[in-house]
């Protein structure tokens, strides 16, 4: 974890700037700062992986997106830093596994990831190349207060088929505590079954992208 007084004491931008907390990350500095009144979330990236920074960058600048993602305040070449807005919300990994929250409500929210995972593609495929969001799991997507889906964390994005995303967000439901219940495998079947309505095209292959993904997750687990 990089010293975030230090950067805080460099960056002028940054002066007067508070922390308030610190958000769990294993690759960069992730925290929430309070200035003026206003929060934000800044995001530090190691220098040795730039290509990282580069890459988060490169999405979080796109205009007008039919997606939702923070919008992008600064940006520092120099230190590798981004600040962004700050989306109060629910994280939607803790919606998903929590027991006492109904069915239904579930289901609505999985309808709206797999609404947010077309219009990223899409935007992406008419735009450049296929470009995927490369870490596609629950834990990287919030509900907002006002009930929208905004996605997070765009540094691992690649060239790639969009079935690559939907297999892995389709494996972390299904592996997030608790795993492989009924209501999982329902959800993941909407999930499914929404995004294919919208592209109007067969997942070819799915069902073993799916299990290879699981397959990738468990193994990390092991280690």
């Amino acid at each position: 974890m990089k010293d975030i007084s230090y950067l805080l004491s460099q960056n002028k931008s940054l002066h007067d700037s508070k922390l308030i907390k610190t958000f769990k990350s294993k690759k960069n500095t992730v925290c929430l700062l309070k200035k003026n009144d206003s929060f934000f979330v800044l995001k530090w990236f190691p220098q040795s992986v730039n290509k990282y920074f580069l890459k988060e960058k490169y999405v979080l600048s796109q205009k007008d997106t039919p997606f939702l993602k923070p919008n992008l305040i600064d940006k520092n070449n120099e230190y590798h830093f981004l600040i962004l807005h700050y989306i109060k919300g629910e994280n939607i990994c803790d919606l998903i596994n929590y027991s006492k929250i109904e069915t239904q409500r579930k289901i609505k929210t999985i309808k709206q990831l797999a609404k947010w995972f077309y219009h990223f593609h899409s935007h992406f495929q008419e735009s450049t190349s296929s470009l995927i969001h490369g870490d596609a799991h629950l834990r990287n997507f919030i509900l907002n207060e006002n009930q929208n889906v905004y996605g997070l964390d765009f540094e691992e994005n690649k060239a790639g088929e969009p079935k690559t995303d939907i297999a892995d967000l389709c494996a972390s439901i299904l592996t997030t505590n608790p795993e492989f219940t009924r209501e999982k495998i329902q959800l993941v079947h909407i999930f499914l079954e929404t995004y294919g309505n919208l592209t109007k095209k067969r997942l070819q292959g799915i069902d073993a992208n799916i299990e290879e993904s699981i397959k990738k997750i468990m193994k990390r687990r092991k280690k």
